[in-house]
């Protein structure tokens, strides 16, 4: 019986070292998978988005001074 009861916990054991070595194993690739989006995805967004901000920085300027040249014409008619 002592023998069985051995088998039964060396069992449950190997079981529960297979379960953590999985979750040991998908947490790391969790981790490398992150770690790869904050080293690359990140700084793509961010220079995305720096151009789009210079983009519209020199739109609001073009549509300034359409405004400025406007406003001029309308300040010479009267």
């Amino acid at each position: 019986m002592g023998k069985r009861l051995f088998n039964i916990i060396e069992d449950k054991f190997n079981a529960l070292k297979v379960e953590i070595s999985k979750e040991s194993r998908n947490r790391y690739e969790s981790i490398e998978n992150l770690k790869s989006y904050l080293e690359n995805d990140i700084p793509k967004l961010n220079e995305m988005v720096r151009i789009e901000q210079n983009q519209r920085e020199d739109k609001d300027d073009e549509i300034l001074m359409k405004i400025i040249e406007e406003f001029s014409k309308y300040q010479n008619c009267y």
